[in-house]
């Protein structure tokens, strides 16, 4: 006890009384705000370590975060202004996912697609049949190889017309008025759906999407060129001049914002028009009107990326 023993270096003792660091690994709670801010600066840096999942995963949780911020008590306007802005300016997806400029345009493309899509119906649905023949023809189809099964024929009588049609056998029957605007079995504008009495089973219950003009009422006014259009440039020309000192900073802004819209609009146009004519040319009749809008929508984000990722925007501006 009382020899030399080892000395630490100066200061040891008190280290280890007051300031006892631990393990830093783990998890730490902090606020949304915060987090945002911290995953901005990350998705902004080169030097980051990101895998691609990583890189995905954390532009999603930053535009959840902003969404959440936009109803928070504690962040002020000018705050959460200055964040959107710095988010807006990462570099390759911040003005696809973050700049407010897009995001009508992006939502309103969105729920077109959504919508088009929810609105496909059953084959059977579209029939123009009593629903006591309906109820027939789905009590034939699913008993179809059954032991005592009867004959399309014997079964319907002429209630429902049989043709041949290249060497098969398909049921005729009337559709309503509403199916001009449906993809039915292949077949876009017939007043007649040909059901494939091989098969009648699987062609009743298979979808009929909306076709490429068959929008109606609002989703028409919304997949529109002229509406498309007034939302890819409208959010933009506002804050433009909302932000603007004269005409000539109006006019300088709009020449350094406005190109990658007006570009990932007729982009967006000329990726709808492809999948129509790649239809024709497969000979599969006209495109669902969701996938034109998907794909639309996605070849005019692949145009703003590319303008944006090799500097043409900047070009432009300079001009």
């Amino acid at each position: 006890m009382l020899g030399r023993g080892l000395q630490g270096f100066v200061g040891e003792s008190a280290m280890e009384f007051y300031m006892q660091p631990g393990q830093f690994a783990g998890e730490y709670a902090t606020d949304d705000y915060t987090a945002a801010v911290y995953l901005v600066h990350q998705l902004s840096s080169r030097d980051e370590q990101m895998s691609p999942r990583e890189y995905q995963d954390a532009a999603l949780l930053l535009r959840e975060l902003l969404q959440k911020l936009k109803h928070a008590a504690n962040v002020s306007v000018e705050a959460l202004q200055s964040l959107q802005q710095a988010a807006a300016n990462i570099p390759g997806i911040g003005q696809l996912m973050f700049s407010a400029a897009n995001l009508p345009g992006n939502i309103a493309s969105a729920s077109g697609a959504l919508v088009a899509a929810a609105k496909a119906r059953k084959v059977t649905d579209l029939l123009d049949l009593t629903g006591d023949q309906k109820s027939k023809l789905h009590t034939w189809a699913n008993s179809r190889g059954t032991p005592g099964a009867q004959s399309a024929g014997r079964t319907f009588k002429g209630s429902i017309k049989i043709i041949a049609k290249n060497g098969n056998l398909f049921f005729e029957v009337p559709v309503t008025a509403v199916a001009q605007h449906y993809k039915i079995l292949g077949e876009v504008g017939q007043s007649v759906a040909h059901i494939p009495v091989g098969n009648a089973r699987a062609a009743l219950n298979q979808r009929a999407p909306l076709h490429a003009k068959g929008a109606t009422g609002g989703l028409k006014i919304l997949s529109g060129n002229p509406v498309g259009f007034a939302l890819a440039i409208g959010p933009q020309t506002y804050m433009d001049y909302s932000s603007s000192t004269s005409a000539k900073d109006f006019y300088n802004k709009s020449v350094a914002s406005q190109p990658t819209n007006v570009a990932s609009f007729f982009g967006g146009m000329a990726g709808g028009a492809a999948v129509t004519l790649a239809y024709g040319a497969l000979a599969a009749g006209a495109a669902p009107l969701a996938v034109v809008l998907v794909i639309g929508w996605g070849a005019g984000l692949g145009v703003q990326y590319l303008m944006i990722h090799y500097g043409i925007d900047k070009r432009i501006e300079m001009l």
